[in-house]
């Protein structure tokens, strides 16, 4: 009887990357590009959140000021009657209490060139008092679009680490279905030697060899595609040497834990726990919020206005007794758009469709969950009946190997029956970890749909 052991993957060398489950998985969820950009956008929704904050946080304004006034032979437009007897005349050449002013007709009086510095220090504080909840409204709808993210990205994780286990199995299916063609190779060898020396069915004998050798070629090129798949999606050299350790049972990494329920029980965990379905909710809320806030419009909005300003032409009055040499001022002020040609009116009405269109998007996304939990879970059933029946198919099959094994012995059957009987053997047997294969993806879809 020939020992199944033969199915076994490649081995770890000293230049091979020797990776379990858990470690596919680990890796996709650090280096996966849509898991990195989902972690990018958080960060993003993270920067709104504080900007929608800074809003309604006082604001303060520290400014300085130092400039240099330059006059070149300025102009000034007067009539003093005291200076029309001269060409021009300054102000400091003329008492004030002398001054007579008079309208028009002016004359043009130059003056000397001057420059005139000027220190400056100013101090202003703006708090928002009221504004109809606008920014409020803002600031839910930025915690909304948090939230989004932050769901979303759960969601991408799901998504990758169930794409990495399909891919490990991947790999996992491609060198199983390598080690059966070896397997079926070193057979058709076998029988091409001893039909060599009895002369029985050597024509078949030849052609069943070459025909596996082909089948293993392609085998062999499956396995490295199934590999570089692999390697590519978590971030490795595609060429990297890969030798995978598969679970032992389903149990491991992603075990399908509690999943044998009520598949009613199942969908309305998935509606409280499933990623998609929160973010879902997330972007309900959203454009709630973004509704309020277009609302808010109508209303005027107040703001506390508190101003400190020092001047002078010296730089130590600016930055000494801050109780001397100043002006300050206190007030509040209004804005109110009192007619903007009907834009908040179609902001609004623009804003409540978009709620719409969320709220019924959220209701077809709800439809498609529970269809898709009903879906997994009765494909987890299916997969069971298939590995229950693969291995019964794989127990008859070497039960009819071994039938055709002792024939060809006593000269019963010939080669081909019992290549036949071997070949099938060896086929009902890869069904059977297939069939294991398929179950514990299974098992990740339902996890998944679930929400888990």
């Amino acid at each position: 009887m020939i020992s199944f052991a033969l199915l076994v993957l490649t081995q770890v060398g000293s230049s091979t990357l020797a990776m379990s489950l858990d470690d596919v998985l680990a890796r996709a969820d650090q280096v996966a590009g849509e898991v990195v950009r989902a972690e990018f956008e958080v960060v993003s929704a993270r920067t709104d959140q504080d900007r929608a904050w800074a809003a309604i946080r006082p604001s303060v304004t520290l400014s300085l000021d130092a400039r240099e006034y330059f006059f070149g032979n300025p102009i000034r437009e007067a009539r003093w009657e005291e200076c029309e007897p001269q060409p021009a005349c300054r102000d400091d050449q003329i008492p004030w209490r002398d001054k007579r002013w008079s309208y028009g007709p002016f004359r043009d009086y130059r003056f000397d060139e001057a420059s005139h510095p000027v220190f400056a220090l100013s101090l202003g504080l703006r708090q928002l008092l009221f504004d109809g909840g606008r920014f409020w409204s803002q600031i839910l709808r930025a915690g909304s679009w948090k939230t989004l993210r932050d769901h979303l990205l759960q969601a991408a994780r799901n998504n990758v680490r169930l794409e990495a286990l399909r891919r490990f199995y991947a790999v996992a299916r491609a060198e199983a279905g390598l080690a059966v063609a070896e397997v079926r190779l070193k057979l058709a060898e076998a029988n091409r030697a001893r039909s060599e020396k009895t002369g029985r069915d050597l024509a078949l004998a030849e052609r069943d060899a070459a025909a596996d050798a082909v089948q293993r070629a392609r085998a062999r090129y499956q396995v490295g595609v199934a590999r570089r798949a692999l390697a590519t999606f978590i971030a490795l050299d595609p060429d990297v040497p890969l030798a995978l350790n598969l679970p032992r049972s389903s149990s491991t990494a992603m075990a399908a834990r509690g999943l044998d329920g009520d598949v009613k029980r199942l969908v309305e965990e998935a509606l409280t726990r499933r990623p998609e379905i929160l973010a879902s909710r997330a972007n309900v809320e959203y454009y709630v919020n973004n509704l309020d806030m277009e609302q808010a419009a109508h209303w005027p909005t107040f703001a506390l206005t508190l101003n400190y300003a020092r001047t002078s032409r010296r730089p130590d009055r600016v930055i000494s007794d801050p109780t001397e040499n100043y002006t300050a001022n206190a007030g509040i002020s209004m804005s109110f758009g009192a007619y903007a040609g009907g834009d908040v009116n179609a902001r609004v009405e623009r804003a409540e469709l978009d709620v719409a269109r969320a709220r019924r998007a959220h209701e077809d996304l709800e439809r498609d969950l529970r269809s898709e939990v009903i879906d997994r879970a009765q494909r987890v059933e299916l997969l069971r009946t298939v590995l229950r029946l693969a291995q019964v198919e794989a127990d008859a099959a070497e039960a009819a190997m071994e039938l055709a094994q002792s024939s060809y012995a006593e000269g019963r059957s010939s080669a081909m029956e019992e290549r036949d009987a071997e070949v099938r053997w060896i086929e009902a047997r890869r069904s059977v970890i297939e069939a294991r294969f398929d179950l514990q993806i299974g098992h990740a879809e339902l996890e998944r749909a679930v929400g888990r």
